[in-house]
């Protein structure tokens, strides 16, 4: 791969947790190395790792000295593509969804709301209308059935007998 393609994965932290590394360009990869404490790793402009494998195996070292979080506050201001792999709630809770508006509230059929993930692509005159969130449980099985061959009065008889519940 190209620079520093090679290298461009996710790495476990100590806690378990993941931190996605996405350096392509030497500038960023710089960087990181820095940052890391190891700028022996950096390497000539535009040119990849003469020894990937054996460089990934320490960034794998290096990544699993510390927890996700340590890690995100370190690189929080460096720019070299490193960035924490997130949950799906902490994915939403994240101050970038919230900012981009990536995190809408539905109405839920049977009543209450919902949060779930807005569309991620912003368009210059398109908005998105969320409307609600699914159909209550059940609110097709008559169709479906009836789709399937069943009569209504089978159907009818699956509901008395309870074995649509």
């Amino acid at each position: 791969m190209f620079n520093g393609g090679s290298l461009y994965d996710i790495y476990e932290t100590k806690d378990g947790r993941y931190m996605s590394f996405c350096a392509l360009e030497p500038h960023f990869f710089s960087a990181f190395c820095r940052t890391i404490g190891r700028p022996d790793l950096a390497y000539e402009q535009g040119m990849a790792p003469q020894n990937p494998d054996e460089v990934k195996k320490i960034i794998t070292a290096v990544f699993k000295t510390k927890t996700m979080k340590e890690w995100e506050e370190i690189f929080r201001d460096v720019d070299a593509c490193v960035e924490p792999v997130y949950n799906i709630a902490e994915a939403l809770d994240n101050e970038q969804s919230a900012g981009r508006g990536l995190v809408v509230e539905v109405d839920l059929p049977e009543g209450g709301r919902v949060r779930q993930p807005a569309l991620p692509i912003i368009f210059s005159t398109y908005r998105p209308q969320y409307r609600h969130s699914g159909v209550p449980a059940g609110a097709h099985t008559k169709e479906v059935l009836q789709k399937l061959g069943y009569t209504s009065e089978q159907i009818e008889e699956f509901a008395r007998t309870g074995l649509l519940n």
